[in-house]
């Protein structure tokens, strides 16, 4: 006794309205002519672009981090250059989390520039 289908089973598409087997590559059903839904493609079950939201790479906020500390800002611009390529990947989770490091980065570029430059004028000043 088998608990799912069966191989053959998997390779049909069941019509809506009659319940009657059909093969997978047609659109209508043989026996009704109703319009059948489409087979369990794997690449039909995986998201495209379209059905996933854009993940942001942070540019304004990496160059700036850059501009006011290179250090931090070298790594926020490597975090952000990969968004883009790890999305059109199909890889979003990837895009997602570097996009999350690269906002890091900038922020911890931005806010070190901005305690260790005036720091910096402040010493080249009274020297």
């Amino acid at each position: 006794m088998q608990d799912g289908p069966s191989a053959f089973e998997c390779l049909m598409n069941t019509c809506p309205e009659c319940g009657s087997p059909n093969d997978e590559t047609l659109t209508r059903c043989a026996r009704c002519n109703a319009r059948l839904p489409r087979s369990a493609d794997p690449d039909a079950q995986r998201p495209t672009p379209d059905d996933v939201e854009p993940v942001k790479s942070h540019t304004g906020l990496v160059v700036l981090a850059t501009l006011m500390f290179v250090p931090f800002g070298l790594v926020a611009v490597v975090q952000s250059a990969q968004v883009n390529g790890w999305y059109a990947a199909g890889q979003h989770d990837r895009a997602e989390r570097a996009s999350q490091l690269a906002r890091r980065w900038a922020q911890a570029g931005i806010i070190a520039g901005l305690i260790i430059n005036p720091l910096l004028i402040a010493a080249a000043w009274l020297t």
